[in-house]
């Protein structure tokens, strides 16, 4: 990516998400990594699942 387009790219609303996700992303790839069994997210989950059906 040159300097004009990194600079349209961080102009963009969500690019700072972006680009957290494409980390997220990468950092998925890595065989050895530690990761939190499921029981972990399950609460988040579903706080996150009264929030989307408390939007509609």
């Amino acid at each position: 990516m040159n300097d004009d387009e990194r600079r349209n790219f961080e102009s963009e609303p969500y690019s700072d998400d972006a680009i957290f996700l494409r980390k997220c992303d990468e950092d998925a790839k890595d065989p050895v990594a530690q990761v939190p069994e499921l029981d972990h997210y399950v609460e988040t989950a579903r706080s996150l699942a009264r929030f989307e059906r408390a939007l509609h």
